[in-house]
């Protein structure tokens, strides 16, 4: 089997995994179905069971809100970068 892209799981995908996890699916058939890897479907559903059942509206509400609170990362410059070395060379603290 050819090892798929990374993609993220859409709202119909997390539809399929709910609908063939009712069917009592095993998750690499899901996997199959989807075209991703087993190990994709066992993290999801280890991530979005609540009380041993899956949904895919709350899985969906789930993930999005561990993607908003997740910190970014921050990308400077080359303008910033070349302030901030000035004041580094001055020995000025960033705090």
């Amino acid at each position: 089997m050819r090892k798929p892209k990374y993609r993220r799981l859409t709202y119909d995908d997390r539809r399929v995994i709910e609908n063939m996890c009712k069917a009592k699916q095993r998750q690499s058939e899901i996997a199959n179905a989807i075209g991703v890897l087993q190990s994709t479907i066992s993290r999801e559903l280890s991530r979005n069971r609540v009380e041993g059942v899956y949904t895919h509206g709350r899985a969906f509400m789930r993930t999005y809100l561990r993607l908003l609170l997740k910190p970014k990362k921050y990308l400077i410059g080359g303008n910033e970068a070349d302030i901030l070395e000035t004041f580094l060379k001055k020995k000025w603290s960033p705090e």
